[in-house]
């Protein structure tokens, strides 16, 4: 089970891109009392939060750009500023685009927008994130279910995909949080959040024995 920033039921079903994290906590164990259950009831084990990108105390300003010879291209763009008094607001940008793929036959589009606004005060803290992304891959190299022994596995750049599947997922997602310290041992939050987007796919996971 996933969360974003504490909430379950907003991130995108099948991929978030990593450039809308700052980091990702890992929870063993039974972790209801911190977050809540989860809405499919299978968090026995545990849980993962996604936490977003947050200003920092120094600002930042990073342009990032690449290309691999597989004809692979990448650019993002990740600023943030505080302001205000006491510098309570801030805000964090996050923009990235990638192209291509080092997978034969498979190509990938990638485009991603992120943004996180935050206020820290004294006893109360509010923070809103708003995430977009829009991803596309045709001929992904899918899964492989080994009947009995495992096969050897294939070269990093060769696809088994069959040429006619893909997949496209475009998703908005956002969530606010607020939070107050009554006391210097007891802190009460409030969140919520919104996902709304189209994901289309026509896959086909093939199954391979030993040879």
């Amino acid at each position: 089970d996933m969360t974003y920033n504490g909430l379950y039921g907003v991130l995108p079903r099948q991929f978030v891109a990593a450039e809308l994290l700052e980091r990702v906590e890992v929870f063993h164990g039974a972790t209801a009392f911190l977050n809540g259950a989860a809405p499919g009831g299978s968090g026995v084990g545990g849980a993962f939060n996604l936490v977003p990108k947050r200003a920092g105390s120094a600002p930042v300003n990073r342009l990032t750009a690449g290309w691999s010879g597989e004809g692979e291209i990448y650019a993002a763009a990740d600023l943030s500023r505080r302001f205000g008094n006491a510098n309570a607001w801030g805000a964090r940008l996050n923009v990235a685009a990638r192209d291509g793929t080092g997978v034969v036959d498979e190509a990938r589009e990638l485009r991603v927008l992120g943004l996180g606004v935050d206020h820290r005060g004294e006893r109360a803290r509010f923070s809103a994130d708003l995430g977009w992304q829009d991803h596309h891959i045709d001929a992904p190299r899918p899964s492989v279910t080994p009947l009995g022994a495992a096969p050897e596995p294939p070269r990093p750049q060769d696809n088994f995909a069959q040429p006619w599947t893909f997949t496209r997922e475009r998703q908005l997602f956002a969530v606010v949080r607020a939070e107050y310290d009554v006391a210097e041992s007891t802190t009460v939050w409030a969140a919520g959040g919104t996902r709304g987007g189209k994901e289309f796919n026509v896959l086909s996971n093939p199954s391979s024995d030993a040879d």
